[in-house]
């Protein structure tokens, strides 16, 4: 091959290598691009998604603020009443005193309870309940907070001895050893004990019924309190039962769905009844676990918005400083101070813990 020949290929060479480099570089250099365009549209997108979430949560904590500003209102305005508490506390007593059967029939080791640990918990959350009822029992708490840990209690107690019933009506001779005759007898006990916690739970739904006009002449909660109001009230609510109680219910089932942050007004404080007030903590509540699963998408949202922003940024310069384009703030979890009850007591079997 002659030199010509020669240079003529390590030239065609030298070109064939830089075309095939040059092609190599800017395909990779694409690549990146490309990634680094995603990275962008990905922040977008995320900050589009938590937008929405933000707007959703300012909606539900104003919601929240105006539930909660109505479940105030209803309870200032029902008075405390001292024949209220004695009935209150004559139904507590009777639940907890069944409350001791189904504890004396579930350690029975012939029915091996140890075993179910629902009813174990159960049975745990209904003493727990009870002695918090006692605690509050021998401080000057209003009826309301007086009814709605009572409510809280006996519900506990119903759940605890249904339960308990339920497993002892499932046992035969084959899986528990013991008699047919064994068997009848603590389904009776059982039985007998869920009879008596269904009836102090609708004397408790009576007592629900009563409006605060029936105990108007009791001082409001918050507001000046003594024994002559207090025997004023028991004086108006000593002989109400029956047909006065029914026409109260109306009140009841007509006031739970007025909501003042839909432009309803709110029932007139007259016709409130313990009933009422134990419903709309039910709306506190609900509205309270909508605003923390809201702020949490919110939290999510914005976290993963920063990761994936940060991921676009360019290199930090001599001083540290860098750009960003985030700007999605963290609404967080603060809740709290939408809700001016404390919150103490025994937790609530499906509602959540206690407001008062």
């Amino acid at each position: 091959m002659s030199p010509v020949n020669i240079i003529i290929s390590i030239v065609l060479g030298i070109v064939l290598l830089g075309a095939i480099g040059g092609e190599g570089y800017f395909y990779f250099y694409s690549q990146k691009q490309n990634s680094s365009t995603e990275s962008v549209i990905q922040s977008i997108q995320e900050k589009l998604k938590a937008k929405p979430s933000l707007d959703a949560l300012a909606v539900a904590r104003s919601d929240l603020q105006a539930q909660t500003d109505r479940l105030k209102e209803m309870q200032a305005g029902f008075p405390s009443s001292a024949a209220l508490d004695a009935e209150i506390k004559a139904d507590v007593s009777a639940a907890a005193a069944e409350e001791a059967k189904a504890d004396s029939l579930a350690a029975d080791p012939k029915l091996d309870i140890s075993a179910q640990p629902n009813i174990v918990e159960l049975g745990q959350k209904a003493a727990q309940a009870l002695s918090y009822l006692e605690y509050l029992a021998t401080t000057p708490a209003s009826t309301v907070a007086l009814n709605d840990a009572a409510e809280n209690a006996v519900e506990l107690v119903a759940a605890y001895t249904k339960e308990l019933a339920a497993y002892i009506n499932s046992l035969t001779p084959s899986n528990s050893g013991l008699s047919a005759g064994e068997i009848s007898d603590y389904q009776s006990q059982a039985e007998s004990i869920v009879a008596q916690v269904g009836s102090t739970q609708d004397s408790l739904n009576k007592i629900d019924s009563i409006s605060a006009s029936s105990v108007a002449d009791a001082s409001p909660v918050g507001g000046q309190s003594g024994s002559n109001a207090q025997s004023a009230a028991g004086t108006s609510i000593a002989g109400q039962t029956g047909s006065n109680l029914s026409s109260d219910s109306s009140v009841s089932s007509s006031s739970q769905t007025s909501s003042p942050s839909s432009g309803q007004s709110s029932p007139d404080n007259g016709s409130v009844t313990l009933g009422d007030i134990v419903a709309q903590q039910a709306v506190v509540t609900e509205d309270t676990n909508t605003v923390n699963q809201l702020s949490d998408q919110v939290s999510y949202g914005s976290a993963s918005s920063t990761d994936s922003s940060n991921a676009s940024l360019p290199p930090a310069d001599a001083t540290g400083d860098t750009s960003s384009g985030n700007g999605i703030n963290n609404s967080g979890n603060n809740n709290g101070s939408n809700q001016s009850q404390s919150q103490s007591g025994a937790i609530k079997l499906i509602e959540g813990e206690n407001t008062f």
